[in-house]
């Protein structure tokens, strides 16, 4: 699903692409949680269907899996402190550290949808010029910063649990011309290591 999520800012055009940066949130977040919850799965695993649904739904509501990223990624870095996660905090990415994107996201799922009493990009100033800022939100460096967090995450559930990216999933991405070039910068150098084989029908 937040995959999906990713995709869809990707290809989102005309009006509504001031919309994208809330989908990268939303695919962001859901990574995250996908990782976190399968680092508990010994809270739900074994229960019924429904008991086990339910169990994942309190945990995922809980304070530290709220919408709180800040507190989403803490987590991450706690449980791989040798991880590339906290050097991607670090850098920079087209003007933006990744920790000031963190905070952006946060921000993004709530102003890419109504108006908000102050907006992010009122923490940016632009030095020297008044009353001038960066706006993080709209930054090419967003989508980058999410990308390379999303393929680190995704190297963890491989690593921790066995679990690739399901290819026949990606198939139904469309339009193809559209998956193809975003497939080449989501998963950048891991496209091999991170999606699972073609599945055969038996």
């Amino acid at each position: 699903m937040s995959i999906s999520d990713f995709f869809f800012a990707f290809k989102i055009e005309g009006s509504f692409v001031r919309y994208a940066p809330f989908f990268n949130a939303m695919g962001f977040e859901l990574m995250c949680k996908a990782y976190l919850l399968g680092c508990r799965a010994s809270d739900y695993e074994g229960l019924l269907v429904q008991a086990g649904l339910e169990k994942v739904d309190r945990i995922a509501k809980k304070k530290e899996l709220s919408h709180k990223l800040s507190e989403i990624i803490g987590d991450i870095k706690n449980r791989k402190p040798r991880g590339q996660i906290p050097y991607l905090l670090s850098q920079n990415f087209d003007g933006f550290s990744g920790s000031d994107f963190v905070n952006t996201l946060e921000s993004a799922y709530l102003e890419c949808r109504y108006p908000v009493p102050r907006q992010i990009y009122k923490s940016f100033p632009i030095h020297g010029m008044k009353r001038m800022y960066s706006d993080p939100i709209y930054s090419s460096g967003l989508h980058k910063f999410c990308y390379s967090v999303a393929r680190e995450i995704l190297t963890y559930i491989n690593d921790d649990f066995s679990i690739k990216v399901s290819r026949s999933f990606l198939e139904t991405l469309r339009p193809k011309a559209t998956c193809k070039r975003f497939r080449r910068l989501f998963f950048a150098d891991r496209a091999n290591a991170l999606i699972g084989k073609r599945e055969v029908a038996s």
